[in-house]
């Protein structure tokens, strides 16, 4: 399964990868499902491991799509030094992705914090663009 942004989970299991990441970093942990999930999500809509196929996999993705998945990283990240280009995109979403899927319990990796904020940054900007898709149709003219 693929990242999609107007899937109705997607916000959710960002958010919940992020709490699953907080309790790690609190040394409350118990699972890491929501973590896993997204990494391999974000694995798919990459589309395989050379660097090339990732590119043309992410450019080939729907434009909402990588706008989000860019609006997440440069959220979450150093303001100074943004995502400008797709190429850009596709290793730093990789890069995320890897790291996500080598999350263990009792991992004290120092890249979790920016993980946390990843997720909640891909959490709020993948909410905030379906309901304003969503908020865009018009209701049936027989509707209230």
């Amino acid at each position: 399964m693929t990242v999609n942004v107007l899937d109705s989970e997607l916000p959710f299991l960002a958010s919940q990868a992020a709490v699953e990441i907080d309790s790690l970093l609190n040394g409350t942990y118990s699972e890491i499902t929501a973590v896993k999930q997204l990494a391999e999500r974000l694995n798919s809509t990459l589309g395989g491991d050379a660097p090339s196929s990732s590119q043309r996999s992410l450019a080939a993705a729907e434009t909402a799509t990588v706008a989000i998945l860019g609006q997440a990283w440069n959220q979450s990240r150093d303001k100074q030094h943004p995502v400008t280009n797709v190429n850009e995109l596709a290793s730093k979403t990789a890069d995320i992705a890897d790291k996500l899927a080598m999350v263990t319990p009792g991992n004290n990796d120092p890249n979790l914090q920016w993980m946390r904020a990843y997720c909640l940054a891909l959490s709020r900007c993948a909410a905030a663009y379906r309901k304003s898709v969503f908020d865009i149709q018009r209701p049936h003219p027989y509707r209230r």
